[in-house]
């Protein structure tokens, strides 16, 4: 059996872009090749205050974040 899991790291460079796409398609500017992962998953947004938000493209399994601290909540139209 082999085994399937992998972890990797993507460092984010937002100095001349404020959204980043992530997904399975070579033109996506984060890409993860799994099979789960959609062509055009979501998108990274980096806020004005500095925060960091992740925001699903309507794919078809959704986007998880692990969370290891409280995290805020909004709705998409708060965008």
């Amino acid at each position: 059996m082999t085994n399937t899991t992998s972890k990797t790291i993507h460092v984010c460079n937002f100095e001349e872009q404020r959204v980043m796409k992530v997904g399975r398609a070579p033109t996506v500017d984060v890409r993860i090749t799994d099979i789960s992962v959609s062509r055009f998953h979501s998108n990274l947004y980096l806020c004005d205050d500095g925060t960091l938000s992740i925001v699903d493209n309507f794919s078809k399994f959704g986007t998880l974040k692990l969370i290891q601290e409280p995290l805020e909540v909004s709705k998409i139209d708060d965008y």
